[in-house]
């Protein structure tokens, strides 16, 4: 009996130690709340530099990884501390990180995270790597500013254009040093690796981020370009919580370009995803470099979005880098990175090779762009980026120079017209089975650079389109979408698809457009109207659409002679009529005669 009472006494006080120890465990576990990005970022800044500086939170097993969860909840009050972190911050948007120091409970937070219907996203927190490699030294300026046209496109906005309209890069990298050749470009950053506001250190391996910064002052010259520098790397590899922190506050803190010169990451990255999202949303055009790896970047983040603009490399003889460039159908354009000259720690002049110098190339053109063109969406400075470009490689856009070497020469003559909207003529079209549609639309306005759409249906099954083009399949309703591409501006209509009709198909509905808004008033003769420019769209009984312009036959009433101001016009056309409303004005000479005759009567 005493064995008995003793081995239960036993399994309770064992017990009760594993309660308390757990308990204590989970009550030492820092759960920190952050209001706005930047305390976010400040917060998981200083969570990350901890975690380096006692070594904790990393293992063998962890494959060169802390032992870091980032993501984001929908559940501002979800309990991470049941989790066992070490360490955790959580933001007033639901994104969160957490430290561990312990590789069991690591593994069980991201299984029971992932597997909780509350969290959107949970992820790791890896390592991030600048994209380049040392060259032999040189004493020649950039070959690559020549190559893509900017010496003389950074010429012409920089005779044009004051201090006052600049625009700001932001470089998200290893810091800038205030060498003397970019100093006067600097303007206020932050460090996340110190996490302090004193970006201006370099301590990277080959001043990777101060060489990025000498190639952007070189591109530019005196035109209005400045650089933030946002420090997330602190010598050739960085976390990417302190990259999506840097992405945030560049967004926040003015930049119209943000330079990404790092190597890209393969897997989920949902977390740096939406970063690059709001830079968008922002206004910030996102530059990242393909990569040094001769890879495909189909599955690499960020360089296979879509809505950032993607860079891989040439050589000085235009061809493209195969021997250390990243490619694929997510490239956009390429730009130099073989040789290329610039400064780096102590303002020493050195040459850099990669992809890192070809995505700050193309930062340079697109701070330019927006200089001169400061109502631009990231997406239309994309766009213009491209249609700038010279083909090379494979006829049309290929997997190695995208579409092209991009000649901002071609700026100084052709002038950027971004789109301003989308107009439909009719709300809704009637289409016979087995018929086909092509939609009538205007992009706005009409000198518009890319007048390019894109077209969806709500309902394949009724209506599909197939280049440009509606083709009626079946019975039933769907409404056809009309998108577009710069600027994102949509239109749409409904289409009801009817059966055939045998008969021989006769008018049954008419609408007119491009009516005149006025005509003039002219004394005892101005009673007829002029009819020019005005179409008229016709719905014939098998429900397809005929629209003509200027028809023979076309009649309108006559407009009252007795008065100006608006009257109401009648138009006939084969049977049909249509009304609309105009405004008769006086010419100058009648308004002077009305005022000499006092408003008497004058005809």
């Amino acid at each position: 009996m005493k064995k008995l009472l003793s081995f239960f006494l036993a399994v309770v006080i064992a017990a009760s130690s594993v309660f308390v120890m757990g308990a204590s465990a989970l009550g030492n576990t820092k759960i920190r709340r952050a209001d706005g990005n930047f305390e976010f970022a400040k917060i998981s800044a200083d969570i990350v530099y901890l975690c380096n500086d006692n070594e904790s939170g990393n293992s063998e097993q962890s494959l060169g990884n802390a032992l870091r969860i980032i993501g984001r909840t929908t559940d501002y009050n979800y309990n991470f501390r049941r989790l066992g972190a070490q360490d955790g911050v959580v933001g007033s948007d639901g994104r969160f990180m957490l430290q561990f120091n312990d590789y069991d409970a690591f593994k069980y937070a991201m299984s029971t995270l992932s597997a909780d219907a509350k969290i959107v996203y949970a992820e790791r927190d890896t390592m991030v790597r600048v994209s380049s490699a040392e060259s032999e030294n040189t004493t020649f300026l950039s070959w690559g500013v020549e190559a893509l046209g900017l010496d003389k496109y950074s010429g012409k906005v920089a005779e044009n254009f004051t201090e006052t309209q600049a625009v700001t890069v932001a470089i998200v990298d290893t810091g800038v040093e205030d060498v003397d050749f970019v100093k006067n470009r600097l303007v206020a950053g932050y460090d996340f690796v110190g996490n302090d506001s004193d970006a201006f250190e370099d301590t990277s391996k080959d001043s990777h981020g101060t060489f990025l910064a000498s190639i952007i002052t070189d591109c530019t010259q005196d035109a209005p370009v400045n650089i933030m520098p946002v420090r997330v790397i602190e010598s050739e590899t960085g976390y990417v919580s302190n990259v999506i922190n840097g992405i945030y506050y560049a967004a926040d803190n003015g930049a119209d370009v943000i330079n990404m010169s790092m190597g890209t990451l393969f897997g989920p990255c949902q977390s740096l995803e939406e970063a690059v999202d709001y830079a968008e949303e922002k206004g910030a055009l996102v530059v990242a470099c393909a990569g040094n790896t001769k890879s495909d970047i189909a599955d690499m983040c960020p360089a296979h979005m879509d809505n950032v603009i993607t860079v891989s490399a040439i050589n000085k003889d235009l061809s493209f880098a195969s021997e250390y460039s990243n490619y694929g159908v997510k490239v956009d354009v390429a730009a130099p990175g073989t040789s290329i000259v610039g400064y780096g720690a102590h303002g020493k002049l050195t040459t850099l090779t990669g992809t890192s110098m070809s995505a700050a190339f193309i930062s340079s053109g697109a701070a330019l762009f927006k200089v001169e063109n400061p109502s631009c969406t990231p997406s239309q400075v994309k766009y213009a980026i491209k249609d700038i470009c010279n083909d090379m490689g494979a006829e049309g856009f290929d997997v190695y120079y995208g579409n092209g070497i991009p000649d901002f020469s071609k700026l100084i003559k052709n002038s950027f017209v971004g789109v301003t909207g989308i107009e439909l003529p009719l709300g809704y079209v009637e289409c016979a089975i087995g018929s086909t549609y092509v939609p009538e639309y205007t992009v706005l306005p009409a000198n518009a650079t890319n007048k390019s759409v894109t077209f969806s249906s709500s309902n394949p099954s009724v209506a599909y389109i197939v280049n440009g083009v509606i083709h009626c399949a079946s019975l039933g309703v769907t409404s056809i979408t009309i998108k577009t591409v710069d600027g994102g501006y949509v239109g749409s209509f409904v289409i009801f698809v009817r059966e055939k009709v045998s008969e021989t198909p006769v008018p049954v509905k008419m609408f007119v457009t491009d009516v005149p808004d006025k005509t003039e008033y002219v004394y005892k003769s101005g009673d007829k109207l002029d009819l020019t420019g005005i179409s008229v769209t016709l719905v014939y009984s098998d429900v397809s659409i005929a629209t003509t312009f200027n028809p023979d036959g076309l009649k309108a009433t006559q407009i009252s002679t007795d008065k100006a101001g608006k009257q109401t016009v009648t138009v006939e056309y084969e049977g049909f009529t249509a009304e609309f409303e105009i405004t008769v004005v006086y010419t100058w000479w009648q308004k002077l005669i009305r005022i000499l005759l006092l408003g008497f009567l004058w005809y």
